[in-house]
């Protein structure tokens, strides 16, 4: 019976690893001194080596799966702000069976590290404001929503308002630098963060580049726009660069 501190912290894998290599050194110099001992010790150890490394990966995968039935049921619930859709909020904040399963299990050993629970940190890092122009909003189709819950009312006001708002958006990340559009003098909604699921009629934000439909990109290749935004007021619907743009 390996223990579980040896799976958690990997050292049951890396003793494991350790008699492979030896091992393989063993037979290596059997080979060359016809040592019928040493050629034993070395399929010994090689065969250890592999018994140690098989029950390690059972083991650790026990381990995944344990923590993420603790979990199966977790529910982030609604967005607690009107610029993040309920979607797009329980996405970021759903737990994730394989990532955060490692980090809870590191989090067992380690105290220093959160846990899932505790894990809550600022939504948003280095948000930045994408003013609409005239010419782009002329581009995407006007559709005066009705009431939704993903529809409340977003704040309007300065872009120092706009972008504090932003900047205290709570849970787990959603994204960085960010660029935000405001539309109707206000933030719009963030409705999903998926590359591969352009909205349609959404209207392409990106900076000194003319406004495109994201939704019928040039020769052929999706544009890569995975923050997908709607505005309460209008209706227009919008989307900007990666997460990890400039």
């Amino acid at each position: 019976m390996i223990p579980r501190w040896a799976i958690l912290r990997g050292d049951a894998a890396a003793l494991a690893v350790a008699l492979l290599g030896l091992g393989a050194v063993l037979l290596a110099l059997a080979a060359g001194t016809s040592d019928v001992a040493e050629g034993a010790a070395g399929v010994a150890s090689l065969a250890a080596g592999g018994l140690l490394l098989r029950a390690a990966r059972v083991a650790w995968r026990a381990e995944i799966t344990r923590v993420a039935t603790l979990f199966a049921d977790h529910d982030p619930g609604k967005s607690p702000v009107p610029w993040v859709s309920d979607a797009a909020w329980r996405d970021a904040n759903r737990f994730d069976p394989e990532l955060d399963a490692i980090n809870e299990l590191v989090a067992e050993i380690d105290p220093s590290v959160p846990r899932f629970a505790q894990s809550a940190r600022g939504g948003l890092e280095g948000p930045t404001l994408r003013l609409v122009q005239d010419a782009e909003r002329a581009i995407a189709p006007e559709d005066r929503p009705s009431a939704t819950p993903d529809d409340a009312s977003t704040p309007t006001g300065t872009l120092d308002v706009l972008l504090a708002a932003l900047k205290s958006t709570p849970g787990r990340l959603l994204g960085v630098s960010v660029r935000w559009p405001v539309c109707c003098g206000g933030l719009t909604v963030l409705t999903g963060r998926d590359p591969t699921a352009p909205m349609q009629g959404a209207i392409a934000l990106g900076e000194g580049a003319d406004a495109a439909q994201a939704n019928a990109p040039a020769s052929g290749a999706a544009p890569t726009l995975p923050h997908r935004f709607r505005c309460p007021r209008c209706g227009r619907r919008y989307a900007t660069e990666p997460v990890w743009g400039p």
